[in-house]
């Protein structure tokens, strides 16, 4: 077999002979693959490369969410990959780059920002990440209308959870507990009282709130002492009773129960 012509085009045309004369009017046989038989090359490469890519992401999105379950909930004790967190993970392994969102039960999430730090630290740790970009959000509220509840609670401006609704009990505080004077704090009704509820049931904090006029006041004029005076001794206690409510808030959120209060 004799190759007699191969030009350079899209168009390639091969002339095959054997030893065999041929006729004078015999013409040479002609072989033509036209662009049709790339164009069937080439989805299938395409094809390949797409695979290849959506399996390197798939690894980094595993070597992302790896790194992740190294952070722990303090409230749940479970990492945050478990409780579902991490939303919207996007991981480019040939750039380098990633990023995600950490989703939490609640705006006012008191370690927030120790797991924006710690989520970026360990995912950057990875060695082929160049750039980590975290978002922080927060699950939306669902708001609840008077015509969603039982008829019989529609009508009741506020309630108070009580032990025998089985609602965990968090924090005991104790209002009107002691005054400042002369120079001595003094205790009206005793000392002590709190401590021995707390130690009695096991809640694990005690809050006391004094005995001050500018407190009563602050609430009558309608600007509380929580705004007036956020430094002060009061606000501290109000945001440290504030944290223990919202971490409470958010395990029985993540437990899928649901708690109205009004």
């Amino acid at each position: 077999m004799q190759l007699l012509r191969a030009p350079c085009s899209s168009t390639l045309q091969f002339h095959f002979s054997n030893s065999q004369p041929r006729g004078r009017h015999e013409r040479p046989a002609w072989v033509s693959f036209r662009d049709s038989a790339w164009s069937a090359i080439t989805p299938k490469a395409a094809s390949i490369q797409a695979s290849a890519s959506t399996v390197s992401s798939q690894t980094a999105e595993i070597d992302v969410l790896k790194s992740l379950s190294q952070i722990i909930d303090p409230d749940f004790g479970t990492d945050i990959v478990s409780c579902g967190f991490v939303k919207d993970l996007n991981a480019n392994k040939a750039l380098g780059e990633v990023s995600f969102r950490l989703e939490l039960t609640t705006p006012a999430c008191p370690v927030k920002d120790m797991f924006e730090q710690q989520a970026s630290e360990v995912v950057a740790t990875l060695p082929w990440v160049k750039k980590v970009s975290v978002t922080m959000s927060a699950r939306p509220a669902r708001p609840v209308y008077a015509g969603n509840l039982p008829e019989n609670l529609q009508t009741i401006s506020n309630i108070i959870a009580v032990s025998s609704c089985k609602v965990p009990c968090v924090a005991v505080v104790e209002n009107m507990c002691h005054f400042d004077a002369n120079g001595k704090r003094y205790y009206p009704f005793g000392k002590g009282s709190g401590s021995q509820v707390v130690e009695q049931f096991g809640i694990p904090h005690l809050f006391e709130l004094p005995i001050r006029p500018t407190l009563s006041a602050s609430g009558d004029s309608g600007i509380p002492e929580v705004v007036s005076d956020p430094q002060g001794e009061v606000a501290r206690t109000f945001q440290e009773l504030g944290i223990c409510v919202v971490q409470q808030c958010a395990k029985i959120c993540q437990q899928g129960s649901l708690i109205f209060v009004l």
